[in-house]
């Protein structure tokens, strides 16, 4: 993972994206947090675009709430635009639905960027043993990929 990684989230989810956002920087990641890089008195829009403009990656915490919010969808839609990789990070999905890849994937990367190596080992096994469609080819190998770093001793994804 890149050195500057934006952390998109509904306000409902701030404690999980405070976590994460710890989590991030005590793993030596630099980070973009609107909670600590935005001043009082300057155009919020404004400030958040000029973050993701400035980030290799884009982090959005995914959560109804967050698929709801019309802020969420703003900023996710300018990072695609500007060819940023977007990932999503969910910790609460899997609970709808257990047996869904794609929701243990994300799930599996919010543990892993959270610092919860074995859950995140469980979770990107599931999808990986599970991600069968040409369509899900990329994204299965980046999960094997992170797979195979855990259980080799990593730390963090990279």
């Amino acid at each position: 993972m890149g050195t500057k990684i934006f952390i998109s989230y509904s306000r409902k989810d701030s404690d999980f994206a405070r976590q994460l956002n710890t989590a991030l920087q005590a793993a030596g990641k630099t980070t973009w947090f609107d909670q600590e890089s935005i001043s009082t008195g300057v155009d919020f829009e404004k400030e958040i675009f000029k973050g993701i403009d400035g980030a290799d990656n884009f982090v959005f915490v995914l959560s109804l709430d967050a698929v709801a919010s019309e802020y969420c969808e703003r900023e996710v839609t300018y990072a695609a635009n500007k060819s940023k990789q977007v990932m999503d990070a969910c910790e609460k999905a899997v609970a709808l639905d257990s047996e869904q890849g794609y929701l243990r994937r994300s799930r599996g990367l919010a543990r892993a960027l959270t610092g919860n190596t074995q859950g995140a080992i469980k979770d990107f096994q599931f999808y990986v043993e599970r991600a069968t469609e040409e369509r899900q080819k990329d994204s299965k190998l980046q999960a094997q990929g992170w797979l195979d770093a855990f259980k080799k001793g990593g730390k963090s994804i990279d």
